[in-house]
C-alpha cells in the first residue's frame, strides 16, 4: 500500500527458481529483465514457411504410400512377372508393416531427440533409395531368379522410411502451426498417405495391362519419391521455427523413455491405441486384399482399382471435413465416437455387398461410405492422442498409434489369408499363376474384419473419455495473460490521472474522461479511508485496489502478482484466483480500518491527565481538559482518518498466502512420497532429483514469505505495545507509510480461503 514497499521484489524473487538472482540487480535492471521476459513470453508467430514444410511431408507421404501398395491392385500380374505366388506378392506390402513394428520406436526416438529435420531427411532418402532399387528389379540385365529379391530389398528400404514420414505430421503441426490450424495441418499431412494409396489403386491397373507393364509402373511410381527427396534436402532447413506459434510449442516435452512410460499408464490413450490401431489395420488389410475379395464375384482389376480409389477419395473428403471441424470446435471425442460407429455400420454393409456379384455400383458406393467415416477418424485420433498425453512428445504418441496400426494390419492380413479357402467361382476374373480354377474366397475374412470393427466401435464409445491436456494448458496460459492484462489495464486510468506533468504517462491525460480524473475524484472514489467509509463510500473497499501511487508502486505489486498468480491460477483456476484477489483486498482494507479504530482508542488512553490543568482551578481546568482532548482527538482524526489506502498489496498478499499453503501441503506430500519410495526400495534418480529441486524451491519461497510476514508483524506489535507515550502513539499508526495491518488481513484471508475452499484440491506436485 506504499510506493516504497520493497517486499514485493522479495516475494517475486521467491516465486521462480530462475529469478532468485534478481535481488542482486538494480531496480532498473529488474524492470528491464521482467519487461523482456513478458515480451518474449507473450509473442507467438506463424511463418509462411510452414506451408512449404507441410507440402514436403505431403509429397513424401504420397510417394511412400504409392511404393507401399503399388503391387496390391495388380497382384496377379505381379505374381506372374516375378514368378511367385499371390501370397508372396502380399509380403511386398506386409514388409512395410513389419519394418514399422521393428524400427518404429527408433524413428520416434530420432524425431523426438534429434529433431524433425533429421527424421524427415532420413525418411526422404530411404524412400528415394527404395524407389531406385525397385526400378532395378525391372531391368533386363537382372537375373529373373533374383528379381523378386531385388524388389523386396527396394520395398524394405522404402518401408524403413515410413515410420519417419508417418510420425512427422503431428510434430510438424505442433511445432509450426497455430492452435486453430493443427488439426487441419495434421489432416493434410496424414491423409497424404491414403492419397498415395488411392493414386496407386488408380494408376496401377491403368499402367499394367499385363505382366510386361510392371517395369514401367516401377519407373512412374518412383518420380514422386525423387521429387520429395530434392524438396526435403534443399527446403527443410530447421526442425522448429525461430519463434514458437503457441504456448505448447515453446514448452519442453517429456524425456523419451519417461514419455513412453506415461503413455502406457494413460488409460484413454490405451483405448485409443487399440481402437485406432484396429482401424488402421482394417484399412491396410482391406486395401491390400480388396482385389482378391471382389474378383471371385466377377469384378475386374479395373473395378477393384476404382472401388479402392473411391474409398480413399471420399475418405479424403471425410478426413478434410472432420479436420477443419475439430479445429474450430475442438470436439475430438464426440467426432471420433460418431465416426467410428458409422464406419462400423459401413463395414457391415460392405461385407454384404462385396459377397454379391453383379452389383458394381453398390460396391463402389459402399466403399466410399466406409472411406468417408473411417478416414474421418485419422486426423481426429492423431490430434486427440497428442491432447490426452501432453506433455509427452507428439512424435511419441503418434508413433505408437501408427505402430499399433501396422501391428494390427499384419495380424488382419495373416488372419484373412488363413481364413480364405479355395473355391470355384463361375464368374471369377482372378488371374491365377496356374490353370487351377479354384481361387481364395475371403468371405470369412470379411466377417472377421467386420466383427473387429463393431467391437472397436463399442469400445471407443463406452471406454474413451479423454481430457484435452494440451488445450487446457494453452487456455490456462491465455486466460492468465488476459487476466493479468485486465488487472493491469484497470490500473491505468487512476495511474494516468495521478501522473505528474513530467511523467511519460501524463500525455495520455489528453484522452480525457477516465484518464483525466481530478485528485478529489481519486481521493473520494478510488482510495479507501475511514472518512470515505464513514460517508458511505463502500465501493472504495474494492476500487482502491486499482489505484496506485505511481509506476514504481504498480510494478512492485505486479512483480509479485504475476508469478504467484500464475501458480494459483494453474492449480485452482480463474474463479478462485479472482475470488481470493478481491476478497483479500476487501479483507485487508477492513483490517486496516479496525487497526485505525484500535489506535484511536489507544490514543485516548494516553492523552494527558485531567490533573495537568489543576493549577487553573476546577472550572478552568475542566474546560482546558475538554479543549485539549477535543483538539488532540481532532488532530488524530484529521490526520489518520483521512489517510488513504491505495494499491492491491492486500489482495496480492491473499494470493501469496494461497500459494504458500499449497506449497506447504505439496512439501508434506512429497516428503511422504519420498519416504514411501525409499521404504519400498524404488530407485528413480531422475524423479528424486526433480522432487528435491521442487522441494528446495518451496522451502525458499516459504522462507521469503516468513521474512515478509515478520516485516509486517514487527511494526504492528511495536505500535500496539502498551506504555508508549503520546507522541509514539500518535505516529505509530503508519510511521513508515505502509499498510502493515492490511497486508496481514489479506494474508489471513488467503489462509482461511485455502483451508475452507481449496484444501481438498491437493496435487502430487507442482509440475513447474
Amino acid at each position: 500500500m506504499n510506493p516504497n514497499d520493497e517486499k514485493a521484489s522479495l516475494l517475486h524473487s521467491g516465486c521462480s527458481r530462475s529469478t532468485i538472482y534478481s535481488r542482486n540487480l538494480s531496480q532498473g535492471e529488474r524492470i528491464l529483465e521482467l519487461s523482456k521476459s513478458r515480451e518474449l513470453s507473450s509473442k507467438y508467430r506463424l511463418y509462411r514457411r510452414r506451408w512449404y514444410m507441410l507440402l514436403v511431408l505431403f509429397v513424401l507421404n504420397v510417394s511412400n504410400a504409392m511404393l507401399w501398395l503399388s503391387f496390391a491392385p495388380v497382384a496377379d500380374y505381379t505374381a506372374s512377372y516375378y514368378d511367385e505366388s499371390v501370397n508372396a506378392v502380399n509380403w511386398l506390402s506386409i514388409v512395410f508393416l513389419l519394418c514399422y513394428l521393428l524400427f518404429g520406436l527408433v524413428a520416434v526416438w530420432i524425431l523426438d531427440v534429434l529433431g524433425l529435420r533429421t527424421g524427415v531427411l532420413l525418411g526422404a532418402w530411404l524412400n528415394a533409395i527404395g524407389a531406385g532399387v525397385r526400378i532395378l528389379s525391372g531391368l533386363d540385365f537382372v537375373l529373373p531368379n533374383i528379381k523378386f529379391i531385388v524388389v523386396m530389398i527396394g520395398q524394405t528400404s522404402a518401408s524403413l522410411a515410413q515410420p519417419f514420414l508417418l510420425g512427422s505430421p503431428t510434430k510438424l503441426a505442433a511445432l509450426w502451426f497455430g492452435a486453430d490450424e493443427r488439426a487441419t495441418a495434421n489432416m493434410i499431412a496424414s491423409l497424404s498417405n491414403p492419397m498415395g494409396v488411392m493414386i496407386a489403386n488408380v494408376l496401377a491397373p491403368v499402367i499394367v495391362n499385363d505382366e510386361t507393364g510392371i517395369p514401367f509402373m516401377l519407373e512412374i511410381f518412383s518420380i514422386p519419391a525423387f521429387l520429395g527427396v530434392v524438396m526435403a534436402t534443399f527446403g527443410v532447413c530447421s526442425s522448429s521455427p525461430p519463434t514458437p506459434p503457441t504456448a505448447s510449442a515453446e514448452s519442453s516435452s517429456e524425456p523419451f523413455f519417461q514419455g513412453l512410460k506415461k503413455l502406457l499408464q494413460n488409460k484413454p490413450y490405451l483405448v485409443l491405441l487399440v481402437t485406432f490401431g484396429s482401424g488402421i489395420g482394417l484399412f491396410t488389410c482391406l486395401t491390400t486384399i480388396l482385389e482378391q475379395v471382389i474378383c471371385p464375384r466377377g469384378y475386374s482389376d479395373d473395378m477393384a482399382g476404382t472401388a479402392g480409389a473411391v474409398l480413399i477419395a471420399v475418405g479424403l473428403v471425410g478426413g478434410g471435413f472432420t479436420g477443419v471441424y475439430v479445429d474450430k470446435t475442438k470436439k475430438f471425442k464426440e467426432t471420433a465416437k460418431i465416426s467410428y460407429a458409422l464406419a462400423a455400420v459401413s463395414c457391415c454393409l460392405l461385407l454384404y455387398v462385396s459377397s454379391k456379384p453383379g452389383q458394381p455400383a453398390l460396391v463402389v458406393a459402399t466403399c466410399g461410405l466406409f472411406g468417408f467415416f473411417s478416414f474421418a477418424l485419422m486426423p481426429v485420433c492423431l490430434e486427440v492422442g497428442v491432447e490426452c498425453t501432453y506433455p509427452v512428445a507428439e512424435a511419441t504418441s503418434a508413433g505408437l498409434l501408427w505402430m499399433a496400426g501396422q501391428a494390427t494390419g499384419v495380424i488382419f492380413i495373416l488372419v484373412s489369408q488363413a481364413l480364405a479357402f479355395p473355391k470355384v467361382f463361375e464368374k471369377s476374373k482372378c488371374h491365377q499363376k496356374s490353370g487351377d480354377k479354384k481361387v481364395p474366397d475371403y468371405l470369412y475374412s470379411m466377417i472377421f474384419m467386420t466383427s473387429a470393427a463393431v467391437a472397436m466401435a463399442i469400445l471407443i464409445i463406452y471406454g474413451f473419455n479423454p481430457s484435452y491436456k494440451r488445450l487446457q494448458m494453452e487456455q490456462r496460459k491465455e486466460a492468465q495473460k488476459i487476466l493479468q492484462a485486465g488487472l493491469v489495464g484497470l490500473q491505468l486510468p487512476c495511474l494516468v490521472s495521478a501522473a505528474q506533468p513530467s511523467s511519460p504517462l501524463a500525455q495520455f491525460q489528453s484522452y480525457g474522461l477516465l484518464f483525466n480524473m481530478s485528485s478529489a475524484t481519486l481521493k473520494d472514489h478510488f482510495s479507501f479511508s475511514p472518512e470515505n467509509l464513514a460517508q458511505g463510500r463502500y465501493h472504495t473497499l474494492v476500487t482502491n485496489l486499482f489505484n496506485h501511487q505511481d509506476e514504481q508502486h504498480l510494478f512492485n505489486n505486479f512483480a509479485t502478482l504475476v508469478p504467484n498468480g500464475y501458480h494459483v491460477h494453474r492449480r485452482f483456476g480463474r474463479k478462485h484466483l479472482l475470488a481470493a484477489f478481491f476478497g483479500g483486498g476487501v479483507a485487508g482494507n477492513l483490517t486496516q480500518y479496525c487497526f485505525y479504530i484500535f489506535q484511536k482508542i489507544r490514543w485516548e488512553t494516553v492523552l494527558p491527565s485531567p490533573n495537568s490543568w489543576g493549577l487553573l482551578g476546577d472550572f478552568l481546568g475542566n474546560k482546558a481538559d475538554i479543549l485539549q482532548k477535543f483538539a488532540l482527538d481532532k488532530a488524530f482524526t484529521s490526520i489518520h482518518g483521512t489517510t488513504s489506502c491505495k494499491g492491491a498489496s492486500a489482495a496480492i498478499c491473499s494470493i501469496v498466502a494461497i500459494e504458500t499453503c499449497a506449497n506447504i501441503v505439496s512439501l508434506y506430500d512429497k516428503y511422504i512420497e519420498l519416504r514411501r519410495r525409499r521404504r519400498l526400495g524404488i530407485a528413480d534418480r531422475e524423479w528424486d532429483n526433480q522432487m528435491t529441486q521442487e522441494m528446495m524451491y518451496e522451502v525458499c519461497h516459504l522462507g521469503l514469505v516468513i521474512i515478509v510476514l515478520l516485516s509486517d508483524l514487527v511494526p504492528l506489535l511495536d505500535s500496539t505495545t502498551p506504555g508508549k507515550g503520546i507522541i509514539r502513539t500518535f505516529v505509530a499508526y503508519s510511521a513508515d507509510g505502509i499498510g502493515h495491518a492490511a497486508h496481514m488481513g489479506g494474508f489471513i484471508f488467503g489462509v482461511l480461503y485455502y483451508l475452507i475452499a481449496l484444501s481438498g484440491n491437493r496435487t502430487p506436485g507442482n509440475n513447474r
